[in-house]
């Protein structure tokens, strides 16, 4: 039997699974081994960074990778040439760089590559044209590294004299903490207003036992900002006519009434317009964290943990790893044209030629908006003639759902737009103003990726002038409704909206508020604690302004402008610090609210809120101390 060659090239990779669809693919001319994520770090003692020296840093192994560390010294040695094939991003060009600080001064072919998608033709092509060393990266990366650790080293004290010990400060989080905190407060501030919600109908009541049956949801009164309740002209002759209603339908909170009233009502305005709705682009981190949230429930860590593990690779038939999806750490919504072409090939042969939409990549970003890092592509399946169906057995329940959401989402981006024609109709009458819309659907588009889509409508047939007859006014009393509190998904895309963070930094930077008691989660919706609210009042009184949605985004465009060889990290740095210190030394600390517990004069008073949003005074001494009471 011909004896197999020893390998002659080392490829590093972060974790097992995607080093182990990579030697898959690649046989015994290689070895391919994992890091395990991150080696290197900076000491956790301390600041350890030397401000009087440029902000540097020195390092150190972490001490739970020590015995990998020995492992990977061992097999660098041996190797000539090393393919440093960590993920292709700030945090991946970090652990590149720490890899090749192992290798030391020795003369070795050191190769760069970042695989965007882990499959045999990828990761073949890759190493054929690879990458390079990026030291800008690297630099945005420690840069970043260093504003976090000046911030939460520099800020947690002050925290520990004035909260409690073991409570800290970090620079993004506390940004999202903020916007938690201004949430709940607007919650409880929030007074709400009585309204009427009518409708008008064409249609006499016909309902027997049951909930009353009409075509449509009728005219819809015009509400104007402000005005709660319809006019004198409306009262008047409802007076007039001693109207009852005739049946009431109980809701939950209010009830709505069913009122035998005939009316003529005049035709207003009736038009026509074509209108088309676009596809969604394809997934991007925060975008696949949203839809995520709201489809399946899920929080944006859980989200990240499946997509990582498609990207890296799923055994398929035989037991042949195969990454799915390309990296799911990204900020674009481009697609490569291989794989643009590809896709419309099968929408042709599956649908026709006039269901082919556009490259939703292709347009130009307009200008003013938040810069777009382009150095990866859109979230899309990366075997795309294959059916989500024909490899769901080879998947678990998680990993199913979400591929099936991304194969949906890349397939409708490059489909073409829904066409229908839009009516809306306002009529006149009783002194108000009344309005009904339709959609009639004349081309479904990118919709027949979907089961359940919004449904299509006759056409609205009215002429200007004429006179309508109404048989029914339904009347319900409203409320105004408060503000929702956020879900995971809804700060996702505030952070996104607000240029907060970047995609590989939203999950981290809400889960860290959970673990640190900060929030609560009551269902799908974010509560700020006690502790968050008193560590908010905190660095808002003493650091508003580091905490600012528009001075975040500065610093990570700032960073973005070293990775672009714009801005120096030391440009960045030093004017950060100096704020800080500043701010440490001037800022004017608001004060925790210190009232003496009314029962037993020993504890003070907290606050908390409730499911339904009011707030309970409880006692710290809880539960030796039984004082409560709302507030």
């Amino acid at each position: 039997m011909p004896q197999s060659k020893s390998p002659q090239t080392l490829i590093l990779v972060e974790s097992p699974a995607k080093a182990k669809s990579i030697q898959s693919y690649l046989g015994d001319a290689f070895l391919v081994q994992a890091t395990g994520g991150h080696i290197m770090d900076i000491p956790s003692t301390g600041l350890s960074v030397n401000v009087s020296k440029g902000f540097a840093i020195k390092k150190e192994v972490l001490p739970r990778k020590y015995k990998q560390v020995q492992l990977l010294k061992k097999s660098i040695h041996k190797f000539n040439k090393i393919i440093v094939a960590t993920d292709p991003d700030r945090e991946g060009e970090a652990i590149a760089f720490d890899i090749l600080e192992l290798g030391g001064e020795s003369r070795k072919q050191w190769i760069r590559c970042g695989f965007q998608e882990i499959t045999p033709n990828a990761v073949k092509e890759k190493i054929a044209k690879p990458d390079s060393f990026q030291e800008l990266t690297l630099q945005a990366q420690e840069t970043r590294r260093i504003l976090d650790r000046l911030f939460g080293y520099l800020i947690s004290p002050e925290l520990w004299k004035r909260i409690q010990g073991g409570t800290s400060a970090g620079r993004v989080q506390s940004v999202i903490l903020r916007w938690i905190c201004e949430r709940e407060q607007e919650i409880r501030n929030f007074k709400p207003d009585k309204y009427l919600d009518l409708h008008a109908f064409e249609e006499r009541l016909q309902s027997g036992d049951g909930s009353p049956i009409f075509q449509d949801g009728g005219f819809k009164w015009i509400r104007k900002k402000d005005i709660f309740t319809p006019g004198e002209v409306f009262w008047k002759e409802l007076e007039k006519q001693s109207i009852k209603p005739i049946k009431t339908i109980k809701g939950k909170n209010n009830n709505k009434e069913f009122y035998d009233w005939k009316n003529q009502f005049i035709v207003l305005s009736s038009k026509e317009t074509a209108s088309k709705q676009y596809p969604p682009p394809p997934f991007k981190t925060s975008s696949l964290q949203e839809f995520a949230s709201i489809a399946l429930g899920w929080n944006p860590k859980k989200t990240m943990r499946v997509a990582q593990t498609l990207y890296e690779g799923v055994n398929l038939e035989g037991g042949k790893p195969m990454g799915l999806i390309t990296y799911p750490r990204t900020d674009s919504t481009r697609l490569s044209p291989s794989a643009v072409t590809k896709a419309f090939a099968i929408i042709e042969e599956k649908f026709g030629k006039k269901y082919i939409g556009k490259n939703p990549g292709s347009a130009k970003i307009k200008s003013g908006k938040q810069k777009i890092q382009d150095a990866h592509e859109a979230i899309r399946p990366t075997i795309i003639d294959t059916h989500p169906e024909k490899i769901t057995n080879y998947l678990n329940a998680d990993e199913s759902k979400l591929y099936s959401l991304i194969h949906q989402r890349f397939f409708a981006s490059l489909t073409s737009a829904r066409e229908g024609t839009k009516s809306e109709v306002i009529l006149d009458g009783l002194g108000e103003q009344w309005k009904k819309e339709a959609f009639q659907e004349t081309f479904p588009g990118f919709t027949v990726w979907y089961s359940k889509k919004e449904k299509s409508s006759a056409k609205l047939e009215y002429k200007e002038g004429e006179i309508i007859s109404i048989e029914t006014i339904s009347m319900e009393w409203k409320e105004t409704e408060p503000p929702s509190r956020y879900t995971q998904g809804s700060l996702v895309k505030k952070m996104e909206s607000k240029g907060v963070g970047r995609p590989s930094t939203y999950a981290p930077s809400i889960e860290v508020l959970s673990e640190r008691k900060y929030i609560i989660w009551d269902k799908k919706f974010c509560i700020p604690t006690t502790l968050g609210e008193d560590v908010n009042s905190f660095l808002v009184g003493g650091f508003g302004d580091l905490i600012e949605d528009d001075f975040t985004k500065k610093m990570e465009e700032d960073l973005d402008r070293i990775e672009e060889g714009d801005l120096t990290k030391l440009g960045v740095l030093s004017p950060f610090y100096e704020t800080l210190q500043a701010k440490i030394k001037q800022a004017h600390f608001v004060k925790k609210d210190t009232a003496i517990c009314p029962t037993c004069a020993k504890g003070v008073v907290r606050k908390k809120t409730d499911k339904k949003g009011k707030i309970i005074l409880y006692c710290s001494r809880f539960p030796e101390c039984e004082y409560g009471e709302y507030a």
